[in-house]
This record gives structure tokens, C-alpha cells and sequence, in this order.
């Protein structure tokens, strides 16, 4: 019963009961980079992540044609980050109204607020997917 309860805490006093979703870690796996040889391009991203606060979901987009260098799409418990080496976009929940998903045979496109678009291939989408379903979960906690 206290389950229950939990999920259905008020945000604040006087509101109404509102549904909180599990938000449960997704563990990094390196070998989605490694089916493009960029294992080391992959850590050196989580790493930097990880030493800025706790990662809850961390999707690696490999350097390839029409993306120069490796990007990262991180999750964190009040906000999703884009992590490019050189350039870092963050978005607090509280600026994000939907997570978009967009989905093609060869590349797939998340975005969130009006800074943040992150594009990964096709062979990453159920990872992709993943994120999307743990960001979506995470964002109704707070909205």
C-alpha cells in the first residue's frame, strides 16, 4: 500500500495527488560504440559527463558523414545535456514542453526545447528509444 501512496505524492500541500514514475538508471554500454570503432570517443564522453554529476541515461551518436565529431545525449535528474567535446547545450525540464522523436530508415533526430537537437543512426534507435522512454518518465516527475 505504501507503494501506492508513493506514487501518487502531491508535488506540493493543497495540490492535487499526482503520479510518480520509477525513473531506474540505464547502465552505459560501450559496445554501441564499439560497432563503429569509437569505443575510446564513447568513455572519454562519459567520463566528462560523469565527473559533472550523475548520469541517469547516456546515448553516444558516433562521428561520421554530415557529423564531424562524436556527440552524447545525457540524462540527468532535472535536465537533458548535449555534449559535443567542444560544445555543451543544457536544458532544465522546467524549459521543456515535449521530448520530440523523429525516425527514418537511416537517422533518427530527438529534440527537447527550442536548443536541443541530438541526431543518432539507425542502428542505435532501440537505445535511442530507451532514453526517450526514461526522459519522458523523468519529465512527468517534475512537470
Amino acid at each position: 500500500m505504501s507503494d501506492l501512496v508513493a506514487r501518487f505524492t502531491p508535488a506540493a500541500a493543497g495540490s492535487l495527488p499526482r503520479r510518480m514514475y520509477p525513473v531506474e538508471p540505464i547502465v552505459f554500454d560501450v559496445q554501441a560504440a564499439a560497432r563503429f570503432g569509437q569505443e575510446a570517443e564513447a568513455l572519454r564522453l562519459f567520463e566528462s559527463a560523469a565527473r559533472r554529476g550523475v548520469v541517469v541515461a547516456f546515448l553516444f551518436s558516433p562521428r561520421r558523414s554530415g557529423q564531424r565529431s562524436p556527440t552524447a545525449l545525457i540524462l540527468r535528474s532535472t535536465e537533458i545535456e548535449l555534449d559535443g567535446g567542444r560544445v555543451e547545450v543544457g536544458v532544465d525540464f522546467t524549459d521543456i514542453g515535449a521530448i520530440l522523436v523523429t525516425l527514418s530508415p537511416l537517422i533518427g533526430r530527438i529534440a527537447a526545447g527550442s536548443d536541443l537537437e541530438f541526431t543518432y543512426p539507425a542502428p542505435l534507435a532501440d537505445r535511442a528509444a530507451a532514453f526517450v522512454r526514461l526522459a519522458r518518465r523523468a519529465l512527468a516527475n517534475v512537470s
